[in-house]
């Protein structure tokens, strides 16, 4: 089983899938005034990370939709300075709760998707955008500086953008704020099926 974006030969012995298959389920629980942020962090192998430039997109972000609330998160790789940025100059905002991840615990961001109609995720952070539309979530782009343009997460996202099932930043604050609507991705059962079809189909259902 393997990501579309990941340019592998086909062969009979390859099933191809839309971006990872993940333990994501959608619910009818989301709140369309909840937004989720999903902050990423450096990796010298694939971005630039640009702090203030990330602070400069959510505060941009953050003040096109003041009536809404909003919950920023932090992964392993995000540096310590960005947090720090982070509650200094977004912290003070009323409608801005920020949880860093060494204070969540196992499957704290899959409950966050159950009930945040609206995922933003940094562009570097792709398994999370595959989890949130598995979730059934709207899901927003916080764009990176790519060390090179031609690379399997750029190639993911664009595929994603012409399904519309994402939407970019740039796009949002220009006034493009609808999504497509679009089933929920379920590639962990489509693999299971495959799997099942090819090898037990009398165990299929």
């Amino acid at each position: 089983c393997v990501p579309h974006h990941d340019q592998v030969k086909p062969a009979d012995n390859i099933f191809f899938t839309i971006g990872p298959p993940n333990l994501s389920q959608h619910t009818d629980l989301h709140d369309s005034a909840k937004n989720l942020v999903l902050i990423g962090g450096k990796d010298e192998t694939s971005h630039h990370w640009d702090e203030q430039g990330l602070i400069n997109d959510l505060t941009a972000l953050i003040t096109s939709a003041t009536q809404d609330d909003w919950l920023l998160s932090t992964s392993p790789r995000t540096p310590d300075s960005t947090e720090e940025c982070i509650k200094r100059e977004l912290g003070r905002l009323p409608q801005v709760k920020f949880v860093g991840f060494s204070e969540t615990a196992a499957g704290w961001v899959e409950e966050m998707y159950r009930t945040h109609e609206k995922v933003w995720i940094t562009a570097d952070s792709i398994s999370m955008v595959y989890e949130a539309l598995s979730a059934g979530c709207r899901v927003g782009i916080l764009p990176v500086k790519w060390r090179k343009n031609n690379n399997k997460f750029q190639r993911s996202l664009d595929y994603l953008l012409d399904q519309k099932r994402i939407i970019m930043l740039s796009q949002y604050l220009q006034g493009e704020t609808e999504w497509l609507a679009h089933e929920p991705l379920n590639e962990a059962d489509r693999c299971a099926r495959e799997i099942l079809g090819r090898w037990w189909p009398k165990n299929l259902q």
